[in-house]
């Protein structure tokens, strides 16, 4: 389903972990662009749909822990609205930070495995980044 397609990267899935685990770079997915144009957001504390009308007057970025150019400069109403009146920015705008959340989640991956912590990352991450964002 989209709303688990960020659980691979960090569950046992052979793809993603199996490369992250011999220290690949970035798999190939066009996971977190097809989400996005369809407005799921993966943010660090799960995965939001920008639909959703608890965004309709909310000014916070999408992820406030992420640095995205779209997290800082455009806030979940209007990401929302961009959606809801069918104009072609708000899925690009979500690209640009489901790519960017991805890379930052592959960063973080390595220096993990760098660390000789990438088990205790897995178990943290694996059920928060594949839950829905309750705010």
């Amino acid at each position: 389903s989209k709303t688990t397609a960020l659980a691979p990267i960090i569950t046992r899935s052979p793809t993603v972990t199996g490369v992250a685990l011999i220290g690949s770079m970035t798999p190939a997915s066009t996971a977190p662009a097809r989400n996005a144009r369809h407005a799921t957001i993966f943010t660090w504390n799960g995965i939001m749909h920008a639909t959703n009308r608890c965004y309709e007057t909310d000014p916070r970025p999408l992820d406030p822990e992420c640095d995205c150019p779209t997290c800082r400069n455009y806030s979940r109403s209007y990401i929302r609205h961009l959606f809801k009146a069918d104009e072609q920015l708000g899925g690009r705008l979500a690209v640009v930070h489901n790519l960017y959340f991805y890379n930052t989640l592959m960063e973080k991956i390595r220096e993990a495995i760098d660390n000789d912590e990438f088990d205790s990352f897995r178990e943290k991450y694996s059920v928060l980044l594949s839950s829905k964002l309750m705010d």
